[in-house]
């Protein structure tokens, strides 16, 4: 009895299963087709091209196709876009114009899509990737301490990325053009893994300076190696300055008098690392200052000559010396000095005294036997 009514059911259910089976109807797919440019960069216009398709058996009329974008993309047109028939099997490529924000962030982003077609409405989301470009600069280098010739120092630059893409695998390489600055083996290199846009990164170089190098900036150049997040290879190149600073220092070598003129000759020598400017030496005695004399300037291990007027049997004295350096800082030091009296009797004092001396020796044996005569 169950068979006869479960087959009586099925003869009920044929007809329905072949309107089922031969009803016509459309199906409309959508999906994106492409992006002009791509990867799709923040900051940037671009055109989208939608994929419309009709995978049913029927066509389509009256197809409304709506975008609606939502932040970080603004439609630059309408959002509107008609189709008035679309044939069982095809397809038609729609194009929005778009711009998309500078500060979007690299991702994947989903784009709400509107179709309406036949008494259906529906909303589906397409997929765009947002790819950003990285871009590395410096903003600054400096010395943690001054470098000054024959040291070794630490040398940090800040990098920051300015763009708008991460940058990855990043290789910084200092070199010099001066063989007066040198890294320190594989200290002038330095790897980051990764910089987000809009990161700053700090970095260290260490350095070291020769002895014979001189107050002054010295070329240098910083090269930077990196790959956007699609592994494409990039490069920066910059030119920095490296300041040596240095410090002047006299030294009072020699002291000489002439006595002819009561001049007092005293020669300085510049030990320092940088060249003194605006020296002024002035003689001190007895606490006083009894002569000044100037000098423009002395170069690293070079010397000049201070010349001063000194009073008779005076034969030490103090020298103050002021001088700046090539950084307008000012200097000074007081030296002790010593030399011989320029004091001297002249000769025919001598001569004199001699004769007055001789003759009184002369004399004498004479009074005393002429007495004892008497």
């Amino acid at each position: 009895m169950k068979k006869i009514v479960l087959f009586g059911l099925i003869l009920c259910l044929i007809p329905n299963l072949v309107t089922a089976i031969t009803l016509e109807y459309a199906k409309i797919n959508i999906e994106a087709a492409y992006t002009e440019p791509y990867p799709i960069e923040p900051g940037k216009n671009l055109i989208l091209g939608i994929d419309v398709s009709n995978s049913g058996n029927k066509k389509a009329e009256d197809v409304i196709v709506t975008l609606e974008p939502n932040s970080p993309f603004t439609l630059l047109e309408s959002s509107r876009k008609d189709i008035k028939t679309l044939d069982p099997g095809g397809k038609r490529v729609i194009e929005y114009d778009l711009f998309v924000d500078s500060s979007a962030v690299s991702a994947v982003y989903e784009i709400p899509v509107n179709i309406v077609y036949d008494n259906v409405n529906m909303t589906k989301k397409i997929q765009v990737r947002v790819q950003g470009t990285p871009r590395l600069k410096i903003l600054d280098m400096n010395t943690r301490v001054e470098l000054e010739p024959g040291n070794q120092a630490t040398v940090t630059a800040k990098i920051k990325n300015v763009g708008t893409g991460k940058a990855k695998r990043i290789t910084i390489t200092l070199s010099s053009v001066s063989t007066y600055i040198q890294p320190v083996f594989s200290k002038g290199m330095v790897y980051v893994d990764e910089i987000d846009p809009n990161e700053e990164e700090r970095i260290k170089f260490e350095v070291i300076v020769d002895p014979d190098a001189e107050y002054g900036v010295y070329a240098g150049t910083v090269n930077m190696s990196y790959e956007d997040e699609s592994g494409n290879e990039l490069s920066e190149k910059f030119n920095v300055g490296i300041l040596v600073k240095g410090k002047p220092k006299l030294q009072i070598i020699k002291t000489e008098v002439d006595k002819a003129d009561n001049e007092l000759t005293v020669e300085v020598v510049n030990i320092g690392s940088a060249k003194a400017v605006g020296i002024k030496g002035e003689l001190i005695i007895n606490d006083a200052v009894f002569d000044v004399d100037y000098t423009t300037q002395i170069k690293i291990d070079k010397h000049t000559t201070l010349k001063y007027k000194i009073p008779p049997r005076v034969t030490n004295a103090s020298l103050h010396l002021v001088y700046e350096g090539p950084d307008n800082k000012e200097y000074s030091q007081t030296e002790l000095i010593s030399w011989e009296s320029s004091f001297s009797i002249p000769r025919w004092v001598v001569l004199v005294v001699v004769v007055m001396i001789g003759v009184a020796v002369w004399k004498k044996p004479w009074k005393i036997i002429s007495k004892k005569s008497k």
